[in-house]
């Protein structure tokens, strides 16, 4: 039987989410269940199975970010069941997951990776690049083994793409909120999804104009250049925790 997926949409859920590796428990409670279903699928993949640190796989921009996770209603294996049970929500449909982080300075992806240890890109110009315009970045996409074949990934890129081809508005007020380490052991931080205030009280326009960022696994390069992004080769190639990235963009027709 073919599966029948659908996606649900979780807004930036706030700074709760920082404590889900070291309080699980109180997560529960405290933590959005997508979320939790998007983490599950999350760990099951990056953690589980390509090695990554489970203590690094929530990050300073999960808390303002937008999150999608595909459900689908076959071809559940135990694997994916065991993981939704021990790290979701309870639900067993949760196969794939992506998020869309918002415009944030040129600098906060190197300072958070700093942080974590991980390698990042220069952000710097490149051909493809002025090293100023504002974008917005894709990532952590995932799907569980079970589900892979089926499209899934791609469902997600799109839904994510079209949602914010669809509300430029809203990513144009985002505020560039980060947290920073202290915030995470108090899991504190600013207002999710408050815009900059200017003198006057309107909020700020950052300036987004459809740009997007995908740092990708160099194995899932043709997938995204499938979906129209194009590898920005003077950013060159890096590692992050042991994974070889490389940086793509596309640039959106809004509406």
């Amino acid at each position: 039987m073919s599966p029948s997926p659908h996606i649900s949409l979780i807004p930036p859920p706030g700074p709760s989410v920082l404590k889900i590796y070291s309080e699980p428990l109180l997560s529960r409670s405290t933590v959005p269940s997508i979320f939790l279903d998007a983490y599950a699928v999350r760990i099951a993949v990056f953690v589980d199975e390509q090695k990554c640190r489970g203590a690094i796989e929530i990050d300073a921009d999960d808390p303002r970010s937008w999150h999608w996770v595909a459900f689908a209603t076959s071809r559940e294996s135990d694997d994916s069941r065991a993981a939704a049970k021990e790290l979701g929500s309870g639900k067993t449909s949760a196969a794939a997951t992506i998020r869309l982080v918002p415009v944030s300075p040129p600098s906060a992806d190197g300072e958070d990776n700093a942080i974590e240890g991980i390698e990042s890109p220069p952000h710097a110009p490149t051909q493809m690049w002025d090293g100023h315009e504002p974008y917005i970045k894709l990532g952590r996409l995932a799907t569980l083994s079970a589900y892979r074949g089926l499209g899934l990934a791609r469902l997600l890129v799109n839904a994510a793409l079209e949602w914010a081809a669809e509300n430029a508005s809203t990513l144009r007020a985002t505020d560039n909120l980060t947290f920073s380490e202290e915030k995470r052991e108090e899991g504190e931080g600013q207002q999710v999804g408050q815009g900059k205030e200017e003198n006057n009280g309107n909020v700020k326009d950052n300036g987004w104009n459809g740009l997007v960022l995908v740092h990708a696994q160099t194995t899932v390069e043709s997938f995204y250049k499938r979906s129209g992004f194009a590898t920005d080769v003077g950013m060159g190639r890096w590692y992050e925790d042991g994974i070889e990235h490389l940086a793509m963009w596309k640039r959106l027709e809004l509406k």
